[in-house]
């Protein structure tokens, strides 16, 4: 029997997500690239063992918890996780796969971290 996963969290202890100022704005291209290297390596690397690959579209929430100086929630590059997740347990980040995207910003002094949801929708529309 085939089990579809309904929702994974996905947790990424100690994180400050990278802001899109941080990927884009006077960054050497190598410097870049070793910075969504890392986001896509420490997404992986958060994966349960026991993961399944979603079948059906996802909504994935972003939640990103900061000690100090929250970004802004459209600030929060989103997309570097999501493109870690492909080929894992996204088959793709295309609207077939994933429906929706929301980036949320929070304080946590104690516990920074990002928190990835994925929730099984209904079937592309």
């Amino acid at each position: 029997m085939s089990y579809e996963p309904h929702e994974l969290t996905i947790v990424l202890e100690g994180v400050r997500p990278l802001s899109w100022n941080q990927i884009y704005v006077g960054v050497h291209w190598s410097k870049r690239k070793r910075l969504v290297d890392e986001a896509h390596w420490l997404t992986r690397l958060a994966l349960p063992e026991d993961y399944e690959i979603f079948t059906s579209p996802v909504d994935i929430t972003i939640t990103s918890y900061f000690s100090t100086s929250p970004l802004d929630c459209d600030n929060i590059a989103a997309k570097l996780y999501i493109d870690g997740l492909c080929g894992y347990v996204l088959a793709d980040d295309s609207p077939r796969y994933v429906s929706s995207v929301t980036t949320k910003s929070r304080v946590d002094k104690k516990k920074p971290r990002v928190e990835i949801k994925l929730r099984a929708t209904k079937s592309y529309e």
